[in-house]
């Protein structure tokens, strides 16, 4: 009479199991801190940016899978992977440097030793950032050297602490040379005018010549009369 309380005893035990099997895959990679912390606020300069999970983290010679990107309220992003992370049992990190102040966003992958991958997000904001109230803007960058090849993406601004490019004026354009019909049209003007003057002059002063002859011819006839009469 016993025997099949027992056997369905049996069956939901492991109902159950089957039941919290998912839910016990799914508790892996639970991140247990951050730093900076989510949401708070630390002073610009050196800063390192991690992440802590309830188990050790895969540790591969190049770290495959591992990276932390951070972007700036600008929209700029630089990527760590490889040698610019440190992977330290349950923590990945990467020291930065963060010399202006703003608000900053932290993008992460990890992969667990079971093979397990996650990804996560938080934001925390730089303050007392000595040449911001120069309106001087520098870039953010890892704080290790030598082999870390970090991968940017500027968006807004490039990632250097040049002084920026001046911007000179342009040159004066040159004086465009005069257009020698244009420069003489004057004195073309003046010559045209003094030959319509000539060539309307010339039979005036012809027709003048003539009526002189004819005057003199007449006075002279009056004389020639007077004298032989």
């Amino acid at each position: 009479m016993k025997f099949p309380h027992k056997s369905a005893f049996i069956a939901l035990l492991s109902a159950s199991l089957v039941a919290l099997a998912p839910l016990a895959a799914n508790a892996h990679d639970e991140v247990v801190g951050t730093t900076p912390a989510a949401d708070s606020t630390v002073s610009a300069g050196a800063v390192t940016v991690s992440v802590t999970f309830n188990e050790d983290i895969m540790k591969s010679a190049d770290f495959a899978g591992e990276a932390i990107e951070v972007t700036d309220a600008l929209g700029d992003q630089v990527t760590l992977t490889g040698t610019c992370l440190a992977v330290e049992g349950a923590t990945l990190s990467a020291p930065m440097n963060f010399p202006a102040n703003g608000d900053y966003a932290v993008n992460w992958r990890s992969v667990s030793n079971d093979g397990h991958p996650s990804e996560g997000s938080f934001s925390f904001t730089v303050t007392n950032a000595s040449d911001s109230a120069n309106g001087v803007q520098h870039s953010m960058g890892p704080a290790l050297g030598g082999s870390c090849n970090a991968v940017y993406s500027a968006i807004d601004r490039a990632y250097t602490d040049a002084t920026p490019m001046a911007i000179s004026a342009p040159a004066p354009s040159a004086t465009p040379t005069a257009d020698p019909f244009i420069t003489n049209l004057p004195y073309l003007g003046a010559g045209l005018i003094l030959v319509v003057l000539g060539g309307i002059a010339g039979p005036v002063v012809q027709k003048i010549r003539q009526r002189r002859a004819a005057v003199k011819a007449e006075l002279k006839k009056l004389q020639d009369e007077e004298q032989n009469g």
